[in-house]
């Protein structure tokens, strides 16, 4: 497959933005949390000991990639994941995917070194 040609550059621009948005610990944090179902922001907050807009900023980021969906429930916005790819990638980089690939881990091979 080949990956960097004209045709592919607006693809290659959102996913540098997703690896982009998932770059930062909290808004893992964030995916952790709502990969099981919805949370409100105010959820979010209380289970991440910060305030609402602070979390409101991550998951506009997150949103912004498509990695999260968002409803109005009551006066709140519930939050869930979009893109579920990204649960099996991180767990795949934690060494926790189904796969009995022995280079699916990257984070354990890093701390090994």
């Amino acid at each position: 497959m080949k990956y960097l040609d004209e045709e592919n550059e607006r693809e290659l621009q959102e996913i540098s933005d997703i690896f982009s948005a998932l770059s930062s610990p909290k808004r893992l944090k964030i995916i952790s949390l709502i990969e099981d179902g919805p949370l409100s922001v105010t959820e979010i907050a209380q289970k991440m000991k910060c305030r609402p807009p602070c979390v409101s900023q991550h998951l506009s980021v997150l949103k912004s990639c498509k990695i999260v969906d968002c409803e109005r429930t009551g006066h709140e916005m519930v939050y869930k994941l979009a893109l579920s790819c990204v649960k099996s990638f991180i767990s795949c980089l934690l060494g926790k995917c189904d796969s009995n690939d022995s280079g699916c881990s990257i984070v354990k091979s890093v701390h090994a070194k």
